[in-house]
């Protein structure tokens, strides 16, 4: 067994169990940010222009926003535009007292509506009529 293989387990042996799972959970959250960054630098690449197909519908968005987003975007990563980077599709949505428009990616859990969602309103001053 090599020196650098020996020394390490001796120090997973010495951090105990409890250290090893926070260093697990924190292994998990790096895993995620990278999907989280990517997700977020396409919802804001795309917001420009959502925001003008918005107002051109009355502000009102379709049944199926991962059919738009395909039909109106090219993904600079090659795959489909409609799913964030977690593999779901991103939804359409109105937030807050002023019910502004919203684009929202359900995050890492898949869940929409948890704390790990990412949501862009799509307009600061324009809300649904």
């Amino acid at each position: 067994m090599k020196l650098g293989k020996l020394v390490s387990l001796g120090v997973m042996v010495g951090l105990g169990w409890q250290h090893q799972e926070m260093v697990r959970k924190q292994a998990e959250l790096i895993t995620n940010v990278m999907p989280l960054v990517q997700t977020y630098v396409e919802m804001e690449s795309m917001k420009g222009r959502l925001a003008s197909w918005l107002e051109s519908n009355n502000y009102y968005w379709p049944r199926d926003v991962r059919a738009l987003l395909n039909s109106e975007f090219k993904s600079s990563s090659g795959g489909e535009v409609g799913v964030d980077f977690f593999g779901a599709p991103y939804e359409g949505d109105y937030q807050g007292p002023d019910d502004f428009p919203v684009l929202r990616s359900c995050g890492p859990d898949l869940t929409c509506g948890t704390d790990d969602d990412l949501v862009m309103k799509i307009f600061t001053r324009i809300r649904r009529r």
